[in-house]
This record gives C-alpha cells, structure tokens and sequence, in this order.
C-alpha cells in the first residue's frame, strides 16, 4: 500500500502452513497493502530477507497472531514514524509469563520496521557475530519487566536487533498481557496499551490442535466486528 505520504506499507509473514497465514491475513483488515508469504527461511534468515522487500515499512507478523483492530496498527505504525522509531515489538523477556529470555531484542512474532531506514546501512556481516552487551540495555524501558527474564542469546535473530541497538535505532518496546481467555496465548498492546492482536504461539501444533486457533481467530473477528458497529 501508498500512503497519501507516498511511503509503501506491507505485511510478512514466516510461514509453513497455508491454512493459518490466512486466517491471520483474513483479519488485517480492508486495505490494499501486499502480504509476502514467505517459506523456507530460518529464523534469523527471515529477517535479512524482509530486507530485499520493495518496501518502506515491513509489519512482520506471525501467522498465529491475529489482529483484534487493524485501525490501531497502522495508527502505531504513524506513531513510530512521527516519533522516529525504526522497529517495534514485544521484550523476549520479562513481559509475558512464559518468554524469560532477553528483554533488549523484541520477539518476532510481532515487529513493524522501518526496512527503508536501515536498508542502505545494514550489514550481514557486521551483524552476524554479535552478542549481547551492557550498551543494549541502556534504552530497556524497566518498567515494563515484571516477570523472570535473562541476558542471554537465546534466539538465532537476535543478531539482527543488536545491530539496530548497537546502531543506536529507536526501538518501541511494546507491552502484554496474558489472554484470559486462553492463558497460553497473549494480547499485545499497542502505544497507548490499548489490545493490538492475540498470539497463539506454537503454530508448528496447528495440524495437532486447530482448534484453539480458530477459536482464538474468530474471537478476533468478532472484535473487529464490534468496533466496526459502535462506529
């Protein structure tokens, strides 16, 4: 999508199952962006991929993550512009009650980057070899840490947004919040902690247990609907 701004916005998603991505794509509302369903990348590879993308702005998203109100994402992602944030995303650690990992990095199953902003710096090779250091907690917002969390490199991507810190890139730490409804899944907030979208987590079990995902799925859209009548 073009905005009136004339920047373009996308969406991505890592994906191994084509029922889940498009249940989550059914629900990242009416607008014309472009949603790359992207196969056979690990982890890490992923994200130097969303690289290459055409576009200016990336909203990465999980294809067991399912957007409660498309009207606040892209309201966030104006938000990070204004304010000149060149990612987002929820702390690894610290935040939701089972990732206890590092909060610097944010987990992947949310980010929205501003891919045109670092697209011409970033180096692979630069990025590759880092590890957590002091430095990267500096702009850490504490206040959001409530449960265990560790300084560690757990995660293959985390290299990628190390490079973003060591770069001194503004990152928008995002908050959230155990589901009550399904206490494996989370709703992650947006700037103003108003309900973003529910994560699943563990996609790689929807064959197993499709269930819980659609539930959570239509649960989503009954959200969106409800928005959409009280206007």
């Amino acid at each position: 999508m073009r905005t009136k701004e004339n920047k373009t916005i996308a969406f991505a998603t890592r994906s191994m199952n084509r029922r889940l991505f498009e249940l989550c794509n059914s629900l990242l509302g009416q607008n014309d962006c472009e949603h790359y369903r992207i196969e056979g990348t690990e982890a890490d590879e992923y994200f130097y991929k969303l690289l290459t993308l055409d576009e200016d702005w990336i909203v990465n998203i999980d294809e067991d993550a399912f957007v409660t109100n498309p009207e606040r994402l892209f309201s966030m992602l104006n938000f990070m512009e204004e304010n000149n944030y060149v990612c987002s995303g929820m702390p690894d650690g610290g935040v939701c009650s089972h990732r206890f990992h590092n909060p610097v990095v944010p987990n992947a199953f949310f980010n929205i980057i501003n891919i045109a902003a670092i697209r011409d710096e970033f180096s692979l090779i630069e990025a590759r070899p880092l590890v957590h250091t002091s430095e990267y907690e500096k702009t850490l917002p504490r206040e959001l840490l409530r449960t265990k969390y560790e300084y560690d490199n757990f995660e293959p991507y985390y290299p990628f947004f190390y490079w973003l810190l060591k770069r001194e890139k503004k990152i928008l730490y995002q908050d959230a919040l155990d589901w009550n409804r399904d206490t494996t899944s989370t709703v992650l907030l947006d700037q103003e902690k108003k309900p973003l979208l529910i994560h699943c987590w563990y996609s790689r079990v929807f064959d197993d247990q499709p269930e819980r995902f659609i539930k959570t799925a239509e649960f989503a859209k009954s959200v969106q609907n409800s928005l959409k009548s009280k206007k």
